[in-house]
């Protein structure tokens, strides 16, 4: 049986921002390992500079986890953070980069149960965005920090984006 590891613990700096997955890092080691994959922590570097906020089969993986209300309002759209004040490497440069093969995409209910996470494959993300830039091509949506996020929605690429899902509404 396939178990979680933990490869390196992170130092916590105050340069290490983490914004919420790891709250979630115990259940979603725990459904991964449960559907066969390993999974460990990703070290400090794989955390700030390639996406990667764990590594699923020993490669890297980023992780989002959104509230309740995000399912309610959009279950099949996922967002990744494009501009934030003060950095030029973002998640969506990172990812476009090569970096992070997958991302777990999911939500959590108001007892941070994660009720719903979809594996994605990104080398098939950045397949379709760079083959069909014009297809793909969207407004920013900006938060009130001057954050802003790309959104997509999974019924707009093949299939074979979503490598998994775990859900748990019913």
């Amino acid at each position: 049986m396939r178990t979680s590891t933990n490869q390196q613990t992170r130092p916590h700096t105050g340069n290490h921002r983490r914004l919420g997955g790891d709250r979630y890092r115990d259940q979603v080691m725990s459904m991964v390992t449960q559907k066969g994959f390993t999974a460990a922590d990703s070290t400090y570097q794989q955390d700030m500079h390639e996406a990667s906020d764990l590594l699923l089969d020993g490669q890297g993986c980023a992780l989002r986890i959104r509230a309740e209300k995000a399912l309610d309002r959009w279950p099949d759209e996922f967002t990744i953070r494009a501009v934030r004040p003060g950095c030029t490497d973002t998640e969506f440069q990172k990812i476009m980069d090569g970096h992070a093969r997958y991302a777990l995409y999911g939500f959590a209910d108001s007892t941070d149960k994660i009720v719903l996470l979809r594996l994605l494959d990104l080398n098939v993300f950045r397949t379709c965005i760079l083959g069909k830039p014009q297809q793909y091509d969207r407004d920013m949506r900006w938060g009130t920090d001057g954050v802003g996020y790309l959104v997509f929605n999974i019924r707009e690429f093949p299939e074979t984006l979503v490598s998994a899902v775990w859900d748990y509404r019913h």
